[in-house]
């Protein structure tokens, strides 16, 4: 539990870095488009750089030396772009807020998604996938 509570806090502040680059670059963007490109970018460079490698390594206990197929990275990527959305939909129906809540929205949603992932298994199925 520990472990896991450090890689989602990691997640979370890589995801907050990403917010302040995104939204400080593209200002006059919908907070929702910013939304979408920030998970966006967080799986795609997640996956480009081979930053999932040592993840996987490490859940797996053996080496994972595969490469990703790029068109199943923008996919992966696209995906994790609408379940970064999710949240900020939610948050603006139930509070009627439509505006910019700041930059800690993002690493909740990092940290949170990171949690929730484990817990239903994806990360492990991810790295199945990808390392075997």
């Amino acid at each position: 539990m520990k472990k896991l509570i450090s890689e989602s806090i990691i997640v979370g502040w890589y995801s907050l870095y990403i917010s302040v680059i995104i939204i400080n670059s593209f200002s006059s963007n919908p907070l929702l488009l910013n939304a979408f490109i920030i998970g966006f970018i967080k799986h795609f460079i997640g996956g480009s750089s081979g930053l999932y490698k040592f993840y996987c390594s490490d859940k797996l206990k053996t080496k994972c030396n595969n490469n990703f197929d790029v068109k199943k990275l923008i996919l992966e990527s696209v995906i994790e772009g609408f379940l970064f959305l999710i949240p900020i939909l939610l948050i603006t129906k139930v509070t009627k807020i439509n505006h910019n809540f700041g930059y800690l929205i993002f690493f909740m949603i990092g940290f949170s998604l990171h949690i929730l992932c484990e817990n239903l298994g994806i990360h492990k199925k991810f790295c199945e996938k990808y390392c075997n």
